[in-house]
């Protein structure tokens, strides 16, 4: 071989890069077979490299190092030693090893269950992204979104995750709840869609490992309607193949996921049903990750890549040698054998000491020499196998032989496979036992965290701590083992930490250590490692207006002279606060002070103080600002509230925000009577609260569970339906008005004299099968269609048939009223509602629904029954769910008992 060679990172000198061209490449061809890599540090080299023949180079890189990334165009690329990974944010993501060639999209997504699912997707929202990279070990990309929707507050995280010799790129999708509802269910799903492996659609096939055999099914196929579970499938991969170009993207997933840290088996689903919107079918994959509560957070893992098959194809005669993929400290071996007789087949690694070969049945020996490793089972004729090669222990220039060995007894080989570099075994550093000293601190303190440190077969480079402060951000603190540090020494590392002037979490999320040669390794304690950062300053007060010195009967509507008493609940983060001062400042509508009372602590260590006020026969009817004030040594803190005072005669019409939804609402008072209106428009209750003074009854109409006021406030009109105001004004505003009117403005929709009624009908007459053992929270719903088409109907009661074998008597059940969502139950169409059903099978149970003014109008419906207690077993529970089996039609009939709505058999 010629002495010109090129060196990784060598620089050409421009006056004689030509002639070095010339004798590299068209003197010896030889030399262009084994040029394998070359990186380019100068143009005009690249330049004239440019006019060569394109088979001559085997790739050109202008990246300055084996790890690292670059964005451009919105698409972040990273890479190690290994391959290059394009993700493209355009348009969703796109993922791929081929720059500019994407293969599909990838949609990840979150469903939360509360009474109903929720879903949050990484194609709406807003995301953040950054990148980060040693240039050494790894490269990471991390994207996040904050949803504020439905009174529920998720933080999704998106992290693709990368590191030297890794031959795929490590997904890691995390979803914590940041707000206060608990999920008692949740799902992460992930969506492979327009799918089109090597950028075509044609010859696209779906291959899964099933338990008796891998399966391979076509993805265009109209009628293609498969789902598998983790019974079903003996790994938890798929793969995504064009036949016809050997090409194929491969998704693995994680056995468990990981909530607050604590491992948990994770069950799965997968869903590949085709729908004529895509050419080939969707591959939907749904990882059950399970409770969700309050400030919690799931994580789990998958693995990812799009690559040429193999990329280790060869025949059995000739053969061609398979090239080693190294991971880590483990080599795997891949190679694809065809015979015309379509025999089985194993492919056999031998060490290079090996002296002869003999091949019976199947099985492989190695004579004076060892196997290195063979193929677990005999693969068919013209189908990928491999076998994997722990190389610990091992050092050096190491080389392989590989054949195949078929089933008939006939052997093809040997070949000599070489290593694609020295195997060193590599012992890396180690970081475990992340802890903290507090769990709670005063603000400003300081804290220690420490973490213990394994040395491997280099010297330590660097430990650090990551933590995220009470105010939300991140820091890296470097670790000591000096000794004195927060009780560090030898081998353990520690750092003394400000936890800053916030109050809130402060969290040690990962301890990190790196060594001279760039092992890196990681501990993630969180969210076991938090600190609750505190001050004895008040932070919350709840304060109330009550009408009785017993403190019992809340009120915001007054009368001159009455005795105002007034309560304040204060507290911090830790407890109760026993030590403030409280005023209440009282301000009129124009912000004058008008008084200022104290309230007085009512003892030990509760967080309640008390006081009153009496208004005075001079003070002028308005509406009054209560404030609120309490303070001590270490901080201060206010809340305002409202109410009102009436003269005690004529007409007082204003407006108040009566039920704290940020909306006024309008208020007509006289001696008599206080009415309010609900200042939300376009609804079909106007009234939302009664009083009778004289008779000191109040009524919150939204609220009534008494049937014979049941509908007060609604707008009837007579033949007409959807009634519902728009707008809401006073005549005029003000106290002691002689007379008041409120105008409203009101839509309604007209309709015919003496509507038809019909009654629709899922029953046979006979109950089929009792469902025992359920728990709170399932669900069983039957769907309704009209013969009508005329549009929009309304539907007026509902008749529910449980069984009771064990007279257990009344129950309290929640019924839901959905939409339909292509077959199943969709949204509630009006608030769930609790019903106590009395009469059981084989009696009905009739429930009125008259009232919700519930109008379908188009479609179908479902009615669905929610279980508020679990029913115990046939022998001693009860009531149970029912149905009419093969007699009732199966679409109509569906139960969610947690995992989503499925028909019942």
């Amino acid at each position: 071989m010629s002495e010109d060679r090129f060196l990784v990172g060598e620089y050409v000198d421009d006056s004689n890069s030509r002639d070095l061209i010339d004798s590299f490449y068209g003197k010896n061809n030889s030399i262009t077979e084994n040029l394998e890599y070359f990186v380019i540090n100068d143009f005009y080299l690249l330049n004239s490299i440019g006019v060569l023949n394109s088979g001559m180079v085997k790739s050109f890189s202008l990246k300055e190092s084996e790890i690292g990334y670059e964005y451009a165009n919105n698409t972040y690329n990273l890479w190690n030693n290994y391959d290059d990974y394009y993700i493209n944010l355009t348009e969703g993501i796109q993922a791929t090893n081929h720059e500019g060639q994407y293969w599909g999209y990838t949609k990840y997504c979150v469903n939360l269950k509360t009474t109903e699912w929720y879903q949050y997707c990484t194609d709406v929202g807003e995301w953040e992204w950054s990148a980060i990279t040693d240039n050494e070990t790894y490269t990471t990309l991390k994207g996040s979104s904050i949803i504020n929707e439905s009174g529920n507050e998720i933080k999704f995280t998106l992290e693709y995750y990368l590191k030297m010799n890794w031959s795929e790129i490590l997904i890691t999708p995390t979803v914590t709840n940041l707000g206060n509802t608990n999920y008692f269910n949740s799902e992460i799903i992930i969506t492979n869609y327009d799918i089109r492996i090597n950028t075509t659609y044609e010859n696209d096939v779906l291959e899964i490992p099933l338990v008796l055999e891998s399966n391979t099914y076509n993805l265009s196929d109209s009628e293609l309607s498969l789902f598998f579970d983790q019974d079903n499938l003996t790994e938890r991969k798929f793969e995504l193949w064009d036949i016809s170009e050997q090409q194929f993207a491969r998704t693995r997933w994680n056995e468990s996921y990981f909530m607050n840290g604590q491992e948990s088996s994770m069950d799965y689903t997968l869903n590949i049903t085709h729908i004529s919107e895509w050419y080939n079918a969707p591959v939907i994959l749904t990882l059950k990750t399970g409770i969700l509560n309050k400030q919690n957070q799931i994580i789990t893992n998958l693995w990812w890549i799009d690559a040429k098959a193999g990329p280790n194809t060869f025949d059995s005669d000739p053969y061609e040698v398979p090239d080693p993929i190294n991971v880590e400290n483990t080599i795997t071996f891949y190679g694809t054998a065809t015979s015309a007789e379509s025999y089985t087949y194993r492919l056999t690694i031998c060490d290079s000491s090996t002296t002869d070969y003999d091949c019976s049945s199947g099985v492989g020996t190695c004579t004076g020499g060892s196997k290195i490793c063979e193929s677990a089972s005999l693969a068919a004729s013209g189908t990928q196998t491999s076998c994997t090669h722990d190389t610990t222990g091992e050092s050096g220039d190491v080389s392989w032989i590989a054949y195949t060995c078929n089933s008939n007894s006939n052997l093809a080989g040997p070949n000599s496979v070489e290593s694609p570099y020295n195997v060193i075994t590599i012992i890396q550093p180690k970081t475990n036992n992340t802890s903290v000293n507090e769990t709670q601190i005063y603000i400003n303190n300081t804290i220690c965290v420490n973490h213990t440190i394994t040395i491997g077969n280099y010297p330590i480079n660097n430990t650090w701590i990551e933590i995220t402060y009470s105010n939300g951000t991140s820091a890296n603190i470097s670790t000591s083992n000096s000794t004195g540090v927060c009780g560090a020494g030898e081998n353990v590392y520690g750092s003394e930490i400000d936890v800053g002037p916030t109050t809130g979490i402060f969290t040690v999320n990962t301890s990190w250590v790196n060594d001279s040669q760039g092992n890196i390794d990681y501990d993630d304690p969180y969210p076991n490692q938090k600190v609750i950062v505190y001050s004895y300053a008040p932070d919350n007060i709840i304060s109330r207006i009550y009408k009785d010195e017993s403190y019992l009967d809340v009120d915001i509507f007054f009368t001159k002279t009455e005795i105002i008493y007034l309560k304040a609940n204060i507290t911090n983060s830790i407890g109760n606060i026993t030590d403030a001062n409280v005023t209440v400042e009282i301000f009129n509508s124009t912000l004058d002070l008008i008084d200022t009372i104290n309230l007085t602590h009512i003892g030990g260590s509760s967080s309640i103080y008390y006081g009153n006020w009496t208004s005075q026969i001079t003070d002028i009817p308005d509406i009054y600002t209560i404030k609120v004030n309490a303070t001590n040594s270490y901080g201060s803190l206010s809340e305002n509230t409202t109410l009102h005072l009436y003269s005690g005669l004529n007409i007082s019409g204003y407006k108040l925000d009566y039920d704290n939804d940020n909306i006024q609402e309008y208020i007509i008072e006289n001696e008599n009577l206080i009415v309010i209106y609900n200042g939300t428009i376009n609804r079909t209750h106007p009234i939302i609260y009664f009083e009778n003074k004289n008779l000191n009854e109040s009524y919150n109409i939204s609220q009534l569970s008494d049937n014979t006021l049941f509908g007060l406030g609604d707008i009837i009109i007579e033949n007409m339906m959807d009634v519902k105001y728009t707008s809401l004004s006073f005549s005029q505003e003000g106290e002691n008005l002689d007379n008041i009117s409120l105008e409203m403005v009101i839509e309604s929709q007209y309709v015919e004299n003496n509507p038809t009624e019909e009654t629709i009908q899922n029953d046979d007459g006979g109950a089929s099968t009792l469902y025992p053992d359920r728990f709170v929270g399932d669900i069983i719903a039957s769907k309704f269609t009209a013969s009508t088409t005329n549009y929009p109907y309304k539907i007026m009661s509902t008749d529910i048939q449980l069984y009771d074998s064990n007279a257990i008597g009344a129950t309290v059940y929640t019924i839901h009223i959905y939409d339909d969502n292509g077959g199943v139950p969709g949204n509630d169409l009006i608030d769930p509602f609790n019903v106590t059903i009395t009469s059981f099978y084989t009696n009905w149970y009739t429930v009125d629904l008259s009232s919700y003014n519930i109008e379908i109008t188009s479609g179908n419906f479902w009615i669905g029954v929610e279980l508020t207690e679990d029913t115990g077993n046939d022998a001693t529970g009860g009531p149970f769910f029912l149905d009419d089996g093969s007699a009732s039609v199966p679409s109509n009939s569906y139960f969610d008992f947690g995992s989503g709505w499925e028909v019942q058999a």
